[in-house]
């Protein structure tokens, strides 16, 4: 009888962990992008990782996940982040055949959001903190209302942090 509470309790404080985690990790993955709001790393002329005169919002995005150690899906084997577009595309074959990632419809602060050609990562209520596009003034990470902005329809997908095959 011992054995079995013994168990028993484990799986409780098991169950607990996964629930505590799973609502942790959106957190800290927006929370990390914010803590790079005005930073030059992924500027359009700058060239970390693709070159210079290259937007870098899906390589912001895939940064930060692997900051939170969280898996960015790409394109070959090597280090190529899938673009804005495959994250904007709600049939996704890099994401909907993914253990790690989910379609969501309710966007909260660590879903990454997407349009056709730009990404970022929710970070508080109705906010993206993203690379900015090449015009926009100077290339900086910024948060704001895109994505949440009237007449946009984006895309949102949320990590499955608590999964262990990830």
């Amino acid at each position: 009888m011992g054995h079995n509470k013994l168990i028993l309790s484990l799986f409780v404080i098991f169950c607990i962990y996964l629930v505590c985690h799973a609502s942790s990790s959106g957190e800290k993955i927006g929370n990390r992008a914010r803590k790079y709001i005005g930073s030059r790393t992924w500027l359009y002329a700058g060239s970390h990782v693709t070159g210079a005169n290259t937007n870098k919002c899906n390589i912001f995005v895939a940064d930060v996940l692997k900051e939170e150690n969280c898996h960015a899906p790409n394109r070959y084997w090597w280090y190529s982040p899938i673009g804005a577009r495959e994250w904007g595309n709600s049939n996704s074959a890099y994401l909907s055949n993914s253990r790690c990632w989910e379609r969501c419809y309710n966007p909260v602060k660590g879903d990454v959001i997407a349009t056709g050609g730009h990404v970022g990562i929710v970070s508080g209520d109705r906010k993206t903190t993203s690379a900015s596009a090449a015009a926009s003034p100077a290339g900086l990470i910024v948060e704001n209302d895109w994505g949440f902005r009237s007449g946009q329809n984006p895309t949102c997908w949320r990590y499955r942090h608590y999964r262990f095959y990830c």
